[in-house]
């Protein structure tokens, strides 16, 4: 199984499953719209702590020497 690439994405994911759950296990309980709501809010959550979230924006500055070297050309 791969690694997930951060605890806050993975445990974001999981929660964003979890009342799709519980909808199918308590019907009566909690209703789609509600568990939809969470699960949307879940997701976001996790996209907001995505390792790259920083990146966007301009917080980061790109630096040439991390790229791979580019093979040389065929003749």
């Amino acid at each position: 199984m791969k690694k997930f690439a951060s605890w806050k994405t993975g445990l974001a994911g999981v929660l964003s499953i979890l009342p799709q759950l519980l909808v199918l296990i308590f019907p009566n309980i909690i209703t789609h719209d509600v568990a939809n709501t969470i699960s949307g809010l879940m997701v976001s959550l996790g996209l907001i702590a995505a390792k790259d979230s920083n990146v966007t924006g301009g917080t980061k500055s790109f630096d040439s020497s991390d790229r791979p070297p580019t093979p040389p050309k065929k003749p």
